[in-house]
C-alpha cells in the first residue's frame, strides 16, 4: 500500500493592511458605477500582492521553504511600498482585468529575488511568469473599455511589515485564500 502524500497549493504574498483594504473597498463603490455590470471583483479580503506562486507542494517541502524564508525575514527591515497607478490588461480599450500597480521598489525586488533563490535551492520549478508588482482588482469575461480610474490621493501606499504563505483552494466560485504562516520583517 502506497503512503498518501499531503500537498498544499501555495504562494508567497504581501498582505495589505486593513486601512488599504478599506480604502480600496470604498473606491470600488465609485468604480462600480463607471464599469459594466459583468465585472467580477476580487473579494477585498483576498487582495494580496503575490510575490511568487510555489504551486502544489508536499507539506514537508513547504516546511523547508518556510524555514528558509523565516531565516531571511529576520534580517529584512520593513519598507514602504508606494502606489503607482490603476491599470488594465491587455489595454484600457479592451480590458479583461483591472489592477493596482506599485512603484519600483528595490526592497521588494530583493525580497522576490531571495524567494526565487530559496525555490532554486529546494529545487522547486522556476516561475514562468515575470514578476509584476500589481494586485488584480477585478476580471471580466468580455473585453471592455475602462475609463480613467484613480486611487490617489486616498491611497498612496503602505509599509510592508510581513509576508504570508497562503494556501489557494479552488471552489465553485473561484479560489479562496487561507494564510498558513506569517513572516515578520
Amino acid at each position: 500500500m502506497s503512503k498518501k502524500r499531503y500537498t498544499e497549493r501555495v504562494f508567497i504574498a504581501v498582505e495589505l493592511p486593513r486601512f488599504a483594504r478599506e480604502v480600496l473597498s470604498e473606491k470600488r463603490k465609485v468604480w462600480r458605477k463607471q464599469l459594466d455590470q459583468d465585472v467580477k471583483w476580487v473579494p477585498t479580503q483576498q487582495l494580496r500582492l503575490i510575490l511568487r506562486y510555489l504551486g502544489e507542494l508536499e507539506v514537508s517541502k513547504s516546511k523547508q521553504f518556510c524555514k528558509n524564508l523565516e531565516a531571511y525575514a529576520t534580517i529584512c527591515e520593513p519598507f514602504q511600498l508606494s502606489v503607482a497607478d490603476i491599470g488594465c490588461t491587455p489595454s484600457q480599450e479592451e480590458a479583461t482585468a483591472l489592477w493596482l500597480g506599485f512603484e519600483r521598489s528595490d526592497e521588494l525586488l530583493r525580497l522576490r529575488s531571495e524567494v526565487d533563490a530559496i525555490c532554486q535551492r529546494l529545487k522547486l520549478p522556476a516561475d514562468k511568469k515575470p514578476f509584476e508588482a500589481k494586485i488584480t482588482l477585478s476580471k471580466t469575461s468580455e473585453p471592455q473599455r475602462i475609463p480613467p480610474l484613480t486611487v490617489k490621493p486616498d491611497f498612496k501606499g503602505f509599509m510592508v511589515r510581513s509576508l504570508s504563505l497562503v494556501e489557494s483552494k479552488m471552489g465553485q466560485n473561484g479560489p479562496t485564500y487561507h494564510p498558513l504562516r506569517k513572516f515578520n520583517l
